[in-house]
């Protein structure tokens, strides 16, 4: 006979199947043990039996190391409620409590209390209304327990697990102990009206009805009118340790089986007859994207009009093409579908080589409990291990695969440890308390736009840039913003996120696999968006998720959450091409607020916090102190006006023309939806504001307040911006008497303007988060008397410390609050990373370690720079427990090599590295300028070599430094204006700035001062040796022929001056007529026609003179002579000499003889 012959007619079959007279299909699973007990047991089934709801009983031997097996046992056996004996669990163990919690059950426990092991707990579908009883101070000693009520149909059935641990000198206990409490504990239950099942190991060999301890078991329930139902053996050494217990006659009980076996004890299941609870149905819709075939869809994209696009056409018209085409291509390759789904425990990791394992299981169990041969028993708990073992390596694998992929991201990260560690509700997702999702919609909608309107009453109606004056000059103009092409898109299509908007009329991921396809079209649509000056409509639409601002807010409070858009991808990447172009304009003209480090490349919170924190340090370290106010805004980004933004960009940032008509377009008319779970609100009409989640929206906000560092600099502060959170500090001198009240009235002033200025701009000072510290040095802060400042027309003191940018400031600046802070989260991340590490590999702890404790230890390390040793190794002991829980290792061991073998640099190192690589970026070009200022030398500029004539020198040095205030400069040996010696002197100068910092130059100046032409004596010429009457020139003096010098022939320049004296020509002595030496007779020669000396030097040969003489009385003068000089020195004509006067004879007698005359 065939199979087809043997079948059954489908009408029979149906007949029999309506009779009840067909034999019962067993299920795959087939009868634990099979035996049943049916003794007085009612048999008497309403409705079908799958109806009926499920109870499971297990003692696990530590649920902690079992938790994929007791779920995989709920989803396997669809039990509703599972008792657990045994468990292990401690006392506000919530990891180990959520890894047997399934989701759509929730557990009741009741640990065992300052002692290791036991442990009892129930695991219930949250759709019963189970609510557990306590004992108090009547909590039996000699067993464990905890008693539940379970409610339905106006009806009560209580369960009690019951764990009985075995006698030891530990629990002190003994088995009358036991009876007398559990006979208290049953007198109680008499009373009860409702149904009772008892569940649990007693430890009692039931099977034994001649044990001593079992007949008084037997006759204690006997007198209370309750029966045990579990017939066979639920240990594997062959006795009925685990029992099940109702009241006689009470028709509570359908079935109880032996089940499989998780630990060395057996499972027990029971059918109660009561209804199983209605399951949770949901309607979910979606596409299987995953399953599109890339190829085809590539082929559909490039055959549809998304292959060629006119340029022609307006934004408008391209989107919409592209929304059609795109809506087209994934109806038709990936169609929505509904489907209803019930929620079942779910085990995401459970594989195929599982399901085998536990199958084999299953038939290995089977063989030794029909065999009870010893080997099928051993080869029964080797595949029950292997199978335990392979839930550990898939769990295990699973999570490190997720936590590999993560890379750094620490959300992504944070939500994954929250799944291991079960914490499901993650107070940033929490919600106020509502009926619906579309009334919590619709209320958080109606709370964004009226918080927005109320501030905004508050506001005079007023323009900020009255009769269009500009708050700073801008030469530059921007009126046209610049097209892209393809291959910027592609670049930013791929950079962007995923992540999608239910605006979006494909996944994101489908435009980032096609985005080389889709780049042409895309490109012509935004290049059309800005030539036109037109932001496409359907672009203005934002889906609004209100997020918490802070874990520990109180989430039924609307006013602390935040509005977060999501905007469609093309949004995005319009934005992101727009913002790329806005940035190289201000960049390219210099027109950023140097000060303002949000949403700026190589900006950052920690390079904002070095620089206010290195001028602060600066003033301490020169015995002064600084007061710092920390001011933040309400609602910053929803409250700007268009009106005035627009006139912003016009008269201070040059944007015109098309540029500015394209940003009005993008401003006005936008509007946005509030979803909840998927549920939308109403849209409205968005008339101020920038959408916060968007790209230019935070850029189009720091633009928008950049007059507030003009104001903030006339009143004589620093500040710093971080978009909306801006920091004003002030240094004063604590020793100078009215010093600190002084400064006090400077910042009350300056933040009284600030607030005045941004009412005229529509944006309000949150008052209320205003905080105020005064920094000095510990020895100074004695001298500082807290005065306050005014915060409109509160006074705001000031405080110990405060959260400046995540970073803890306290009064000193030694930074034990923040370090504190640091340590107290990084020992509590690695707190949840050690309760699951035994589920990680090495690769995934080290990924999860430094992307939650690293980064944390990384987090403006700089500032650390300087501090204590004691200081740092509070972070260093952080750094160490890291160590130590990846590696495994023990407290006592050495940590070096650990750190060592793990390349990690101590947190000392790391401070340093983080110095070096600030400095380093600064050096190069990579940091704000502020911190190129800290480090970078002032660049110097010192003039070429060059000579001066005169002996005061005077030069310039250009010196460039981008820090306030300018550099100083000193010189070596001597500066502009001093008096250089003749010759060359190299100079060195050297700039130095408030930082430290230096940069020097050297040039040489030559002296060289002329000393004139020299003085050029009669009858001589001069010889130049050497220069030109400068410094050091030499010259040699000669005489005409005839002429011999008289002095120093040779003379220098030396000084400005010649050595030596002038020489003079005199005749020489073979050469000239010289007059006759009578000086005796007083002849006094008077000379004309020769300007020399004659008398004394004669007269050179060639020379006519003439020569008259005058004599001393007793002598006559001859007559005046024309006379010349001729050759061998002889005179043309005798020179006229004085005669003695011809005296007369003496008289002498007549008779004399003598007559001659005498001289």
């Amino acid at each position: 006979m065939t199979y087809d012959q043997r079948r059954l007619p489908a009408s029979d079959y149906n007949r029999l199947v309506d009779l009840d007279i067909r034999r019962p299909r067993s299920g795959h699973r087939g009868i634990r043990g099979g035996k049943r007990n049916h003794q007085n047991i009612n048999q008497q089934q309403e409705g079908r039996t799958n109806g009926q709801l499920k109870v499971g009983l297990i003692n696990c031997q530590s649920s902690r190391n079992k938790s994929d097996l007791i779920i995989d046992h709920l989803k396997d056996h669809d039990l509703d409620l599972l008792a657990l004996t045994e468990t292990w669990l401690k006392e506000n163990d919530s990891v180990a409590a959520g890894n047997i919690t399934p989701a759509g059950f929730s557990l009741i426990s009741v640990p065992r209390e300052h002692r290791r092991g036991g442990g009892v707990a129930l695991l219930h579908k949250s759709s019963l209304h189970v609510k557990a009883q306590g004992f108090g101070h009547d909590k039996p000693r000699s067993f464990e327990i905890t008693e539940c009520d379970l409610s339905y149909d106006n009806a009560t059935l209580k369960l009690a697990i019951v764990y009985r641990p075995p006698p030891s000198s530990k629990n002190r206990s003994s088995f009358s102990d036991f009876i007398q409490e559990f006979s208290s504990l049953l007198d109680k239950y008499v009373l009860f009206t409702g149904k009772l099942l008892i569940l649990g190991d007693f430890n009692v060999h039931w099977e034994n009805e001649n044990s001593n301890e079992t007949s008084r078991l037997m006759s204690l329930l006997h007198d209370h009118n309750l029966q045990q139902h579990v017939v066979g053996p639920t240990h594997e050494s062959g006795h009925t340790l685990d029992l099940v217990i109702g009241r006689v006659g009470e028709e509570c009980l359908e079935t109880v089986e032996i089940g499989e076996s998780l630990s060395d004890h057996s499972a027990i299941h029971c059918k109660l007859h009561l209804r199983k609870p209605k399951a949770v149905k949901r309607v979910i819709q979606f596409r299987k994207i995953k399953a599109i075939d890339s190829t085809t869809f590539s082929s559909d994209i490039e055959k549809s009009e998304l292959s060629s696009s006119d340029a022609s056409l307006t934004a408008e018209t391209l989107l919409h093409k592209y929304n059609v085409v795109m809506g087209e291509l994934l109806d038709r390759h990936a169609p929505q579908r509904s489907c209803v789904i019930i929620d079942h425990p779910a085990i995401p990791w459970y594989n195929q080589e599982i399901a085998d394992a536990k199958r084999k299981r299953r038939q290995l169990e089977r063989k030794w409990r029909r065999t009870g041969l010893s080997v099928d028993k051993q080869l029964f708990k080797d595949q029950r291990n292997l199978t335990k073992e392979l839930f550990k390596v898939a769990k295990s694998e699973f999570w490190n695969d997720l936590i590999m992929e993560c890379g750094s991201d620490q959300k992504a990260l944070y939500g994954i440890i929250s799944q291991l560690l079960h914490q499901k509700t993650s107070a940033s997702k929490k919600m106020p308390q509502h009926l619906t999702d579309d009334d919590l919609a619709v209320d958080f909608s109606r709370f964004f736009v009226g918080k927005i309107e109320k501030i905004r009453e508050c506001m005079p109606a007023t323009q900020v840039l009255p009769n269009g004056q500009p708050s700073r000059d801008c030469d530059a103009h921007l009126t046209l913003i610049h097209p892209t092409c393809p291959e910027e898109v592609k670049r930013i299509i791929h950079k962007t996120s995923a992540k999608t908007c239910s605006l979006d009329p494909v996944p994101t991921v489908l435009v980032k696999q096609h985005g080389d396809l889709l780049a042409l079209h895309i490109s012509c649509l935004i290049n059309a968006s800005l030539r036109d000056g037109v932001f496409p409509d359907c672009l203005k639409l934002a889906y609004v998720t209100p997020v918490l601002k802070k874990s520990s807010l109180d989430h039924n409070d609307l006013a602390n959450y935040r509005p977060v858009s999501n905007l469609p991808f093309l949004a995005k990447v319009t934005e992101k091409i727009v913002a790329s172009r806005l940035t190289a304009y201000l960049q390219g003209n210099d027109l950023h607020e140097c000060l303002q480090s949000a949403y700026r490349k190589n900006h950052s919170v920690e390079t904002a916090l070095l620089k206010v924190s290195d001028d602060i340090l600066t003033s301490i370290d020169c015995r002064k102190a600084a007061a710092l106010v920390l001011l933040d805004l309400s609602a910053a980004f929803d409250t700007i006006d268009h009106a005035v933004l627009l006139e912003r960009l016009r008269e201070d940032f040059g944007i015109e023309a098309t540029a500015l008509q394209w940003f009005e377009s993008y401003l006005n008319d936008r509007r946005q939806a509030v979803v909840i779970n998927g549920n939308l609100s109403p849209e409205t009409t968005l008339s101020y504001g920038v959408p916060q989640g968007s790209v230019l929206g935070p850029l189009l906000f720091t633009l928008y307040i950049t007059p507030l560092g003009s104001i903030i600099q006339r009143h004589g502060l620093s500040a710093h911006f971080y978009a909306d959170d801006t920091q004003l500090y002030l240094t004063f001198d604590p020793k100078v008497g009215g010093a600190e009240e002084r400064a006090a009235a400077a910042i009350s002033a300056a933040i009284e303007e600030i607030r005045c200025w941004m009412r005229r701009n529509f944006l309000k000072l949150n008052e209320k988060k205003t905080e105020y510290l005064l920094l000095s040095s510990p020895h100074m802060g004695n001298k500082i008397t807290g005065t306050p400042i005014l915060v409109g027309e509160e006074a705001v003191s000031p405080n110990n410390k405060a959260r400046n940018l995540g970073v803890v400031f306290d009064r000193t600046m030694s930074m034990k609050d923040h370090i504190s802070r640091v340590c107290q989260s990084a020992f509590y991340h690695l707190r949840r990373i050690a309760e699951i590490r035994h589920c990680l590999t090495r690769s995934a702890a080290e990924n999860l370690i430094h992307a939650l404790i690293t980064s944390r230890l990384d987090f403006c390390n700089s500032l650390l720079v300087g501090l204590p040793s004691s200081a740092i190794k509070r972070l260093q002991a952080v750094q160490n427990a890291a160590a130590r829980l990846l590696m495994g290792i023990r407290k006592f061991d050495h940590i070096s090599p650990t750190l060592h073998e793990l390349h990690w640099l101590p947190v000392h190192c790391r401070v340093q590295y983080k110095i070096l690589l600030l400095a380093f970026k600064a050096l190069h070009n990579l940091s704000p300028g502020y911190v190129s200022a800290l480090i970078s030398n002032p660049v110097i500029t010192c003039p070429a070599d060059f000579t001066s004539d005169t002996l005061t020198v005077s030069f310039l040095v250009y010196v460039t430094d981008n820090a306030d205030p300018a550099p100083s400069l000193t010189y070596d040996p001597l500066g502009p204006g001093s008096t250089f010696p003749h010759g060359p002197t190299t100079v060195t100068v050297t700039a130095t700035d408030s930082s430290s910092n230096h940069d020097s130059c050297t040039f040489t100046v030559t002296v060289t001062v002329p000393c004139g032409h020299p003085v050029r004596a009669s009858r001589s010429t001069i010889e130049i040796l050497s220069g030109v009457y400068v410094q050091d020139t030499r010259v040699r003096y000669s005489c005409s022929e005839g002429w011999e010098i008289e002095g120093t022939a040779e003379r220098e320049c030396d000084n400005g001056q010649w050595t030596g004296s002038t020489p003079v020509c005199r005749v020489a002595a073979h050469l000239r007529c010289m007059l006759p030496d009578r000086r005796s007779r007083g002849e006094r020669y008077s000379i004309t026609g020769f300007a020399g000396n004659v008398v004394d030097e004669g007269l050179p040969i060639g020379e006519r003179v003439s020569i008259s003489v005058s004599c001393n009385q007793g002598y006559t003068a001859q007559p005046a002579v024309q006379t010349a000089c001729l050759k061998r020195g002889v005179w043309s004509v005798d020179v006229p000499i004085c005669e003695p006067v011809p005296q007369p004879p003496p008289q002498h007698d007549e008779f004399s003889s003598e007559s001659e005359w005498y001289w």
